[in-house]
């Protein structure tokens, strides 16, 4: 539907959008939101996050989806396209007062005695507090960092330690990651921590207590806040993004970093890793995804398509191909187009890039014509309202080799020229200019070690930002007193540290300049919503896309277009056909019992603050 006044086919909301394979279309039964639509409160600072019980072996289908609206959280059966959606009999439904949720994660699906499948759920809060909870059988409702000794700031990422169903981690806005045990208590009062290990730019603490207490393990990293992290899928390394524009991957194990990107300019907020762990896609403030190679250590290319930040990005790995000497081609049946996924073994950060040189092909229709099948898919959304997907070739992965050796970033860093067998270890960032700002200080720390310096964030970035930009400083010098203008001479020391950091990273390996790297295209950029889409999830017959008004949607993928029910023959959205009215109805006193409409209040938090 155009929008009145002025509008025009940009503005349009689409129900299905084109890839090579085929047309996605919206599948109407498989869209989740609040049970009424009417009166719907803003959300503020509150971003609608999606998240889904693991799959395990055999299973092609989440059996669970939980999202969070404002205040409200919302736990529901997932069908995908088997079954529409009944609104009406959530799980689990929880509202919340004083704070709201920010993130949530589950855990692996276990057996318990009764033999029914009871996944425990991670809720963060934008006050600081954890909540573990058990949204199917209400026997488990446990609450960290109650009294917020341990942080104050908002929550922006969960998860469970992978294969781990008792230990989680924590991100928060103050740019700390926590390692929580769920069998432990967490301290009363503020914690104690000393110094466990340091490296560049991050430092790791313990508390120092005679019995374990949570956190467990205190990680501080760069400066500013962590936006997201994702585990590699061999289990082995973290992908950390943050507000200091930088991308760092840690060998979680032994609590080292073992690579790193820079941003073009700005943070990043979203990261995924491929299929195979060779490369990991990130986006943020610049309005581009950035693909970074793992093995490598450097950029490989970056993606312009997005008119805003970038809020979630995602491989698709039913539609990626490593490329393997020993793969044989696919057809355009339901077989080929809805395959087993990529293996999730990891590569070794010196391992040649054989296995993505050849080229594979796809049959698109009866004739017998044929392309290229590309090598990795991308699917990105962000706050323009647009999802855009890349296609990622080996052309584009082997780019470097044909590459002018006399670019200007190999002639001004001749020692940081790429090697294209062996990974080129990545230079201290404390050799780059950086300082340490974070306004976190261990407490008591029981050691006369120093933390290292830290990389440090950048400024509210422009584009002409490493080319003699000039910093405004809008304050008054009347009644000054020693801390002011320590302060302010700490800040401008700040910011010219910043902008030294920027200019010595921007034309290297690991900040390339835009003309210094493949620059792609997105193969399709359709607008899917009024609102910004905050997440992209892939799934073998789907994907589910969530925007910021709280509705999740499910798009078809084009092999699956034989079992959908007819649908509109063209492209606009009809809000008035598509936004539907569910009377709202009290819930029965025994769901309450049974925890499947929880109201949780300031009284009801087992020895909680006034949230």
């Amino acid at each position: 539907m155009a929008m009145e006044s002025g509008g025009n086919k940009l503005d349009e909301v689409k129900t299905q959008f084109a890839a090579r394979e085929g047309i996605y279309k919206l599948s109407s039964l498989s869209e989740y939101s609040r049970p009424t639509r009417v009166n719907y409160p803003e959300t503020g600072n509150s971003s609608v996050a999606v998240s889904f019980t693991p799959l395990d072996e055999g299973l092609e289908t989440p059996t669970r989806i939980c999202f969070n609206i404002g205040k409200e959280l919302y736990v529901y059966p997932f069908k995908g396209l088997k079954k529409a959606a009944d609104l009406t009999q959530p799980t689990d439904k929880r509202i919340y007062k004083g704070t709201f949720p920010t993130c949530h994660s589950f855990s692996q699906v276990s057996t318990r005695e009764s033999g029914e499948d009871d996944p425990l759920l991670l809720i963060g809060f934008s006050a600081g507090q954890i909540q573990m909870i058990d949204p199917v059988r209400a026997r488990t409702n446990q609450l960290y960092n109650s009294e917020r000794v341990i942080d104050k700031t908002k929550v922006t990422c969960v998860s469970w330690l992978p294969g781990n169903d008792v230990q989680f981690l924590v991100s928060h806005a103050s740019g700390s990651l926590y390692i929580y045990s769920q069998d432990s208590q967490c301290p009363p009062v503020a914690p104690s921590y000393q110094v466990f290990k340091q490296g560049e730019s991050h430092t790791i603490y313990t508390c120092k207590t005679k019995t374990t207490r949570n956190p467990m393990f205190k990680w501080m990293i760069g400066d500013g806040a962590i936006y997201q992290f994702e585990f590699s899928p061999c289990k082995q390394y973290l992908a950390i993004v943050s507000q200091d524009g930088f991308l760092r991957v840690f060998d979680f194990h032994r609590m080292d970093m073992v690579g790193y990107m820079k941003s073009y300019f700005g943070g990043l907020h979203c990261v995924s890793w491929s299929p195979d762990g060779k490369y990991i896609a990130t986006g943020g403030e610049d309005d581009l995804i950035t693909v970074y190679s793992f093995h490598e250590n450097r950029v490989i290319c970056r993606g312009r398509g997005h008119r805003s930040w970038a809020t979630s990005i995602a491989f698709d790995p039913y539609t990626s191909s490593g490329g393997t000497a020993d793969s044989k081609d696919y057809t355009s049946d339901d077989e080929s187009l809805g395959r087993t996924p990529l293996s999730s073994k990891c590569s070794l950060r010196d391992s040649t890039r054989s296995s993505t040189s050849s080229r594979l092909s796809i049959r698109l229709d009866g004739d017998g014509n044929t392309i290229p099948l590309t090598t990795y898919r991308i699917g990105s959304v962000s706050q323009d309202t647009n999802i855009c997907l890349w296609d990622i070739t080996s052309d584009v992965l082997n780019s470097h080799i044909t590459k002018n050796r006399t670019s200007s970033y190999i002639a001004k860093n001749s020692a940081l020229e790429i090697n294209t067998s062996v990974a080129t270890p990545a230079p201290p960032l404390t050799s780059l200019g950086n300082s340490r700002s974070n306004s976190i200080h261990p407490v008591n720390s029981g050691t006369s070690t120093s933390a290292p310096n830290l990389s440090s964030a950048l400024p509210s970035p422009q584009p002409s930002i490493g080319n003699g930009t000039k910093v405004k400083r809008n304050f008054t010098l009347g009644h000054r007193d020693k801390n002011s203008v320590r302060a302010v001479t700490t800040a401008a020391q700040t910011m010219r540290h910043k902008l030294d950091l920027q200019n010595r990273l921007l034309g290297t390996q690991y900040c390339p300049r835009l003309n210094e790297v493949a620059l792609l295209e997105p193969l399709t950029c359709k607008k899917l919503s009024h609102n910004m889409l905050t997440s992209i999830h892939f799934f073998k017959d789907y994907l589910v896309i969530s925007s910021q008004d709280g509705v999740i949607s499910c798009f078809a993928r084009p092999h699956k277009q034989l079992f959908e029910p007819s649908s509109q023959s063209h492209d606009s959205f009809d809000t008035s056909q598509q936004i539907t009215s569910h009377a709202s109805s009290k819930p029965h006193p025994s769901q309450l019992l049974n925890g499947h409409d929880s109201h949780l209040s300031n009284s009801g938090l087992p020895n909680g603050p006034q949230w």
